[in-house]
């Protein structure tokens, strides 16, 4: 039997499976739009193989991008192959970025392909007595199998991955030739995705039964005589030179000049987990986080290093003196930082618009802190729907504080014996702690920092309390520093900027069903927890404001960004006035439609049926009415609307089926589901406006989306009319900017078209069009405009020809041309282009 177990992965193979494999309508990508269906792929393949064969060494190889010793010796090898897509090509260095934290060994060597890397480690892999296992795409590793070697070929499909297994047994039993032996039937045969000729009217029939005859290529030559065929005889003759040359290419090279790596380098080690859990949160993996528990490991390790370092003193303020004592304190400070804790509003009812304010920690140092725990004069019945049995709430593990004393001499007496075992209690009545920190948020001499402010403020709107003098908000300084991140938690923010590991405080809350109010959160736990959340926002905003200076961002961070989020919380405070009774109207105006839309759906489909199943649409559309299949998915026929769409001449159905889709979407997010977002205390929907999710720096709405209100059916235009001034003297005016982004192109990359185009207030779209169609405006079509814009948009944010291809429906080919036409009738662009890359 063999010693141990060694695992070999073609590392370009695996990820281009992936990649395709995992294609749905839209590419899986992060909500910062990096696509990662091909890692997310690639790990699921990798880990289904780990569980499976459970090696002791591991090895990823890599292709590189340089040429290699085939393209030397065959200027044609691999020619007709397409390039990587840029949707993947982002992804390579990343899964890299992620083998590394999985401390998984990777190798590339110039010259040399995957395969050949592969080669080489599977034949030391044999030279010591190893059984080795191949997990690759490229049936080229076919001629790698021996009594110890397999190779494993992962097909998937629909997210789901099969295998096609080969030993030495197997593959005899299929192919009747040796492993080895297929280098030769290669060089008769070629292979059209390398493009390695062969010869020319040699197929896989005739190459097997020559190579099972002759057994290599130098035996046939040598015995050609004996060929019976004449054609075949007379091909193989002219192609002989081919022949040879091709079994050079197919040939992988198992002698590698140099030393990569040793064996001992590939054993199987533990993975980083913190960095591996980083990468996983900003990949949005949350499925592989719970599967490898990295959360759980993580938060094991913070909780040790913490017991072992922390010196912070942390006072748990529990009564109205102790609240005096610290108002004393804080009042004098120049600076203090807070992170507040605010329990979600589950209903639109009577409550603040912010949530209910559990706690609130605050900070004067980067090691003194203080947290009050809030008891609300709102009904805890508001809440109900967040609230879970006590048995299913998650028991977190304590993190000890250090018992040291506190320096201010006034609360030190107070807080010391609490240190460390934080005392259950009911909190300060919050209209004390109103009475008694209103004065400290509208101090204009304390400087205050905090993080997320903006839904404070709301609350403190509802409280009567003017902030004054916020000078640092730490996630809008992250944003304004690296706008491409998904989220901007604390711990996140600690990691990076102080490299520092903290105990996110939302991941205490939980989630779902094991969500857990902030308020009902054990002391031990909470305030531990917040209070470094709190000295964290202290520390992040000496090292932020730093970097923004040095970015030469203070006027835009501290002119609009700061600014503005005052200006946000008012919209949202003040909100949106909707009439109620319109939407129920409208809501029944859509129901009359709906119904009329069902009942002819019916007729025309011969029976009733589920019009919102596709699964049931799809056996009536392509089964009985017999219409041509466009696509298919994991569970059926397809019946996306960009499916239904390329039907809609076929048959009268599909027209009705796609309004009576429209109608069913007006219904449910906007008439129904505005009127349920109507707040009863205030009459008025109250929309979130973000800050800092969009990267290119607009702002987005959501709950419910204000600036995605329908406009182009008739129907979604009586949807906008029912929003309305709050004051009969005032009235809502509509203003937007004419394709900004493309004037900001303009002036940035100083094209002469372009600017000669806004400057002759042309239609924008239209003169693309007619630059890149080489058509006058006046003949441009509205599918030239529509694609035109789709090029304008796309180049501004780096589309590729893969991505433009399907949004457009069209080839990569044709993509690929427009773009290229794009840029070579905008020059200052394409440099421009070139220049920030």
């Amino acid at each position: 039997m063999f010693s141990k177990k060694l695992l070999l992965v073609d590392g370009n193979s695996i990820l281009n499976r992936a990649f395709y494999g995992l294609q749905g309508p839209q590419l899986l990508s992060t909500s910062d739009g990096l696509y990662t269906n091909g890692i997310y792929g690639f790990l699921n393949i990798l880990f289904k193989y780990l569980e499976e064969e459970q090696p002791q060494y591991i090895c990823i190889a890599f292709d590189m991008k340089a040429p290699t010793f085939r393209h030397e010796q065959y200027d044609g090898y691999k020619a007709n192959r397409k390039g990587m897509p840029d949707e993947l090509a982002v992804q390579v260095p990343v899964m890299k970025e992620v083998l590394d934290a999985m401390n998984i060994t990777r190798i590339e060597y110039e010259g040399y392909e995957a395969d050949d890397l592969i080669g080489w480690l599977s034949l030391c892999g044999e030279k010591k007595g190893m059984e080795v296992v191949i997990i690759t795409g490229d049936r080229d590793s076919f001629q790698l199998i021996s009594d110890s070697t397999r190779v494993k070929l992962p097909i998937t499909r629909y997210g789901k991955t099969q295998t096609e297994e080969y030993d030495y047994t197997v593959f005899y039993d299929k192919y009747k030739v040796r492993p080895e032996q297929m280098i030769d039937v290669k060089a008769l045969m070629g292979d059209a995705s390398d493009n390695i000729p062969g010869i020319k009217g040699i197929g896989e029939k005739t190459a097997l039964n020559l190579i099972r005859k002759f057994q290599n290529i130098e035996n046939l030559y040598e015995n050609i005589h004996q060929v019976d065929r004449k054609s075949v005889k007379e091909k193989l003759e002219t192609g002989k030179e081919t022949a040879f040359l091709s079994k050079k290419l197919a040939t992988i090279k198992r002698d590698v000049p140099e030393e990569l790596c040793s064996l001992e380098q590939l054993k199987i080690r533990e993975y980083n987990t913190e960095r591996l859990y980083e990468i996983f949160k900003r990949l949005e993996f949350k499925s592989l986080i719970d599967k490898l528990e990295l959360q759980n490991k993580v938060y094991e390790k913070i909780k040790i290093k913490q017991d072992n370092q922390n010196n912070k003193e942390v006072v748990h303020v529990k009564n109205l003196e102790e609240l005096k004592d610290l108002k004393k304190l804080l009042i004098n400070q120049k600076e203090i930082s807070f992170f507040h804790l605010l329990d979600k509003n589950t209903d639109n009812q009577n409550m603040n618009l912010a949530g209910n304010l559990a706690g609130l920690a605050l900070s004067w140092s980067e090691k003194n802190s203080a947290f009050i725990k809030i008891n609300s004069s709102i009904d805890d019945t508001n809440y109900k729907d967040a609230n879970v049995e006590a048995e299913n709430r998650k028991t977190f593990n304590q993190i000890s504080i250090d018992d040291r004393e506190v320096n201010d001499k006034d609360i030190s007496k107070k807080g010391k014996d609490d240190i460390g075992k934080y005392e259950d209690n009911q909190g300060i009545n919050e209209d004390d702690f109103i009475q008694e920190f209103k004065d400290i948020f509208e101090n204009e001499a304390i400087k205050k920092y905090g993080h997320n402010v903006k839904n404070f403020l709301l609350y403190l709107k509802d409280i009567n309390i003017n902030l004054r003098e916020l000078s640092f908000d730490t996630m809008i300084g992250a944003y304004i520093l690296n706008p491409a991140k998904d989220t901007y938690l604390v711990a996140e923010l600690c990691s990076e900027y102080l490299n520092e590991d903290i105990i996110p405080v939302e991941d205490l809350s939980g989630k779902g069903k094991n969500h857990i109010l902030f308020k009902d959160i054990p002391c031990d736990n909470i305030i531990p927890a917040a209070c470094e959340y709190s000295c964290a926002i202290f520390k992040l905003q000496k090292v932020m404001e730093e970097l923004i200076k040095s970015n030469q961002q203070e006027i835009l961070y501290y002119d609009i960004e700061l600014p503005l989020i005052e200006v946000l919380a008012d919209m949202e405070y003040n909100g949106f006035k909707a009439n109620k009774d319109e939407l129920v109207d409208l809501s029944k105006e859509l129901d009359n439609k709906i119904k009329s839309l069902t009942e002819e759906i019916y007729n025309l489909a011969g029976e009733e049926f589920n019009i919102n199943s596709p699964k049931q649409l799809g056996v009536i559309l392509f089964e009985k009415l017999g219409l041509p299949v466009k696509k298919k998915t994991k569970t059926g026929y397809s019946t996306a609307a960009e499916v239904l769409e390329q039907l809609i001449h076929d048959h009268v159905i599909i027209s009705h089926i796609l309004e009576y889709r429209q109608l069913m979407k007006l219904k449910t997010t906007y008439t129904d589901g505005l009127i349920s977002m109507i707040n009863t205390k205030t009459g008025k929907i109250h929309s979130k406006f973000n800050q800092t999710v969009v990267v290119t720096g607009r702002i987005s709405s959501t709950e419910p989306n204000m600036q995605n209100i329908p406009i182009k059916l008739e129907m979604g235009r009586k949807v906008r009319k029912v929003f309305e001034s709050s004051n009969e003297n005032y009235v809502l005016t509509d203003a937007d900017y004419s394709q900004i982004e493309l004037r900001v192109l303009a002036h940035i990359s100083e094209d002469e078209n372009l600017i000669d185009a806004f400057m002759s207030n042309e239609d924008i779209h239209a003169s693309t069009a007619s630059k890149v169609f080489g058509v006058p405006q006046d003949k441009v079509t509205p599918l030239m405009r529509a694609r035109a814009k789709a090029v304008n948009f796309g180049i501004i944010y780096g589309i590729g020809d893969f991505s433009l291809a399907k949004d457009l429906g069209i080839t990569r080919k044709e993509a690929r041309r427009y773009i290229d036409g794009y840029l070579d009738k905008y020059p200052g662009v394409r440099q421009y282009m070139h220049d920030i890359v």
